[in-house]
């Protein structure tokens, strides 16, 4: 998919030319439960895998959540600013529909059409370089009012200040908002319940309410928790 970074993304096309089928069976699915009396999986379309060994090897993804769980002071860092703080209040609440991430090659693929789905303004909340090539992906595909919402980070992706200055002008160039060292502190919602807006908390500053339609969340890959508790 045109939002992943071509190195992050394994299609299944790409695993059938490596042969896994001939010794594996690949299942393209999210584990939901997991029934040990006898010995199945259940997954997100479901469908039950019978296993004899479960090993259970999440790696890290993208979650969908916000930075904190209660009110906390965040120790932070910039390029432009050195060891600065800022308060976040976190609204302790599933986050709503609207708000998503990519956390299978499946949404990836699928982000373009959610997106447009949702018109308004969309957020795309991260620093890594999911974050740019997603941003890519949706100016490619003429959505407009792209919000890119970037959270303080002492190095960029880029691991370079000249190629994020060439990367950044041309985001400013398309049309993209760009909003530098805030930290995603809280949603706004109507009250159907659908996402009306975002509240960003600066690293210097009162807090500042966003409209957005839709968000995508790229900040930090962290292990699946879910996985573990079904």
């Amino acid at each position: 998919p045109s939002s992943l970074p071509s190195s992050l993304s394994y299609s299944p096309d790409y695993m059938n030319k490596i042969s896994l089928a001939t010794s594996c069976n690949i299942v393209n699915a999210k584990m939901t439960s997991i029934n040990r009396a006898e010995q199945y999986v259940e997954v997100d379309n479901g469908r039950k895998v019978q296993y004899d060994y479960l090993v259970l090897c999440t790696g890290s993804q993208f979650q969908c959540s916000l930075p904190q769980v209660e009110e906390k002071k965040l120790s932070v860092s910039s390029p432009v600013s050195r060891d600065v703080s800022a308060v976040a209040k976190i609204q302790q609440f599933v986050p709503p529909a609207q708000a998503t991430t990519l956390d299978s090659v499946s949404k990836a693929e699928g982000i373009v059409d959610w997106v447009k789905s949702h018109p308004g303004p969309v957020g795309v909340y991260g620093t890594s370089l999911t974050a740019y090539t997603t941003i890519q992906a949706l100016l490619e595909a003429e959505v407009p009012d792209i919000i890119s919402i970037q959270p303080p980070t002492p190095v960029s992706c880029f691991n370079n200040p000249k190629i994020l200055q060439i990367v950044e002008s041309a985001m400013s160039d398309a049309g993209v908002k760009i909003m530098k060292d805030y930290v995603l502190s809280g949603y706004s919602c109507e009250e159907g319940g659908d996402l009306a807006g975002i509240e960003l908390t600066p690293t210097q500053g009162a807090v500042e309410s966003v409209i957005c339609s839709s968000l995508i969340t790229l900040q930090d890959k962290i292990i699946d928790k879910n996985t573990f508790e079904v």
